[in-house]
């Protein structure tokens, strides 16, 4: 196993930190029950995100009879044996003509623990614009975010706007400064048989200058880890002060997809953060931590770990500080 700092390095590269089964730390009864399986038990969609040297983003227009001549970004869902990449170049060919090398995943949406969106962006490299319309589409084409935003009134009905906010948070990642936005990751190609979530908390000790991250005790020491499910809250429970928490960003999924119908299962690693102050809906302060004071961990399994690495401190400060930190977003729809 790892070193908790190493591990740490890895997650912050989207790479692999675990090379053996993972340990869950809060399984729920039965969950082994439930089997996901990619269009029978779980849904999995994929969007392509492309955008060529003029900020134009790549759209291609509806052939199916309920949305039919309307626009969307290349979308569909992921098909039994495919990874996520594979899915996401398999949907834009289909529906733009454009072959595609995807870059970094953007965004990460569930609407429920079996529904989930992946946003991944990338870059063109062959095939040409459809004209000729088939099952998949009618037709594509490159459209600037006026023409998006003005819709109908410049000749261009969106299937939905839900496209909007995904288009916004891809132009800004590519228009901010390498500094300033998170590592390109990609989904990793490692088989899960069941739905896992992985817990990066963080705890910024102003008073003494520390970041501490909560990780499991002994020799097997890791991020807690634990089943998706939104009916269960007991991943959350290892703290005494859930409501500080603060959900930040994706750091890595691993997901593989094969052999077919055996792995459709993935781990998705989340970086939170405890805040000092607990905010009402007007943002008021109603309770605090009080300062050079360490959150209590309930659970005797669980501490604060010290990060000590100088370089990993800076990584997480830096993405901590920026004001609008453009990272991988993951939505409850």
């Amino acid at each position: 196993m790892m070193e908790v700092d190493q591990q740490l390095r890895a997650l912050l590269q989207g790479e692999l930190i675990e090379d053996s089964p993972l340990f869950v730390d809060f399984p729920i009864e039965n969950a082994e029950s439930f089997k996901p399986i990619t269009k029978r038990t779980v849904c999995y969609i994929v969007v392509g995100l492309v955008f060529d040297e003029k900020g134009r983003v790549l759209l291609m227009q509806e052939a199916k009879q309920s949305c039919y001549g309307k626009w969307y970004l290349p979308a569909g869902r992921m098909e039994l044996n495919e990874t996520i990449e594979e899915a996401v170049y398999r949907e834009v060919l289909e529906e733009t003509g454009l072959k595609i090398s995807t870059t970094t995943l953007l965004c990460v949406e569930a609407g429920s623990s079996s529904w989930f969106r992946f946003t991944l962006a990338g870059k063109v490299t062959g095939g040409s614009l459809k004209e000729t319309p088939d099952q998949e589409s009618l037709s594509a084409k490159w459209c600037t975010l006026e023409e998006i935003n003005f819709g109908t009134a410049a000749g261009l009905t969106l299937r939905a706007n839900d496209i909007k906010p995904l288009i916004d948070l891809g132009l800004e990642f590519f228009k901010a400064d390498r500094q300033d936005r998170h590592t390109d990751i990609l989904p990793i190609c490692v088989p899960h048989k069941f739905l896992f979530i992985r817990l990066v908390i963080l705890y910024c000790d102003k008073s003494r200058g520390d970041i501490l991250v909560i990780t499991r005790q002994g020799d097997n020491s890791h991020f807690p880890i634990g089943h998706i499910s939104h009916k269960d809250k007991s991943m959350l429970g290892i703290l005494g002060h859930t409501k500080y928490l603060k959900q930040v960003t994706v750091l890595t999924i691993e997901h593989r997809g094969k052999p077919i119908a055996e792995n459709d299962g993935f781990c998705m690693t989340l970086l939170v953060t405890m805040e000092t102050e607990n905010k009402d809906s007007h943002g008021k302060t109603k309770e605090e931590i009080p300062t050079g004071t360490i959150p209590e961990i309930l659970n005797d399994d669980y501490i604060w770990h010290k990060i000590v690495d100088d370089k990993i401190r800076k990584r997480f400060d830096n993405k901590l500080k920026l004001e609008r930190p453009i990272s991988i977003p993951m939505i409850f729809l």
